[in-house]
């Protein structure tokens, strides 16, 4: 299978990368240049933005969006939280339009730091982050991945 990661220098993707190298065909795609394990293609520009994704998507199976900013992040809060929400959009549109059929997003489970450890928690239980911040731009970026999955051909898992 050949699989796109995203923000592949961040701790999360250099594990998932580790994990997959030897059984897949991995594409990484990370702002600034950065060295893969042997047999990945490494592709430079911004893992959010239009321009970089019809290269980065073609002939691509699976994208793994590991919800990590990239190595050269956006300058400011606003600039984040519009990465995390249109830029999962605008990835998944290009995603769906290249033929990808599955979409993993890496969330956090931080998201549970603040419930008590007695509470039990489902498929079913919906989270409540704080109103700003990373956690809430993570959860944002989940929750077009739910959105998005419900009105196209591709499969989204959070």
């Amino acid at each position: 299978m050949k699989i796109l990661i995203l923000s592949a220098q961040s701790v999360l993707g250099r594990a998932v990368t580790g994990e997959l190298a030897s059984d897949h065909e991995l594409r990484l795609l990370e702002t600034e240049p950065i060295e893969g394990p042997p047999g990945t293609q490494v592709m430079i520009g911004d893992p959010l933005r239009a321009e970089t994704l019809p290269a980065a998507l073609a002939g691509v199976d699976a994208v793994i969006h590991n919800g990590e900013l990239p190595l050269t992040p956006p300058a400011d809060d606003a600039a984040k939280l519009d990465w995390y929400t249109r830029g999962t959009y605008d990835l998944m549109a290009a995603a769906a339009e290249a033929g990808v059929k599955r979409f993993i997003y890496c969330g956090t489970l931080h998201l549970f730091d603040t419930y008590p450890e007695d509470t039990y928690i489902t498929e079913y239980h919906e989270p409540f982050p704080p109103p700003a911040g990373e956690r809430m731009w993570r959860y944002l970026g989940e929750l077009t991945v739910r959105e998005f999955v419900r009105d196209h051909a591709i499969t989204g898992t959070s």
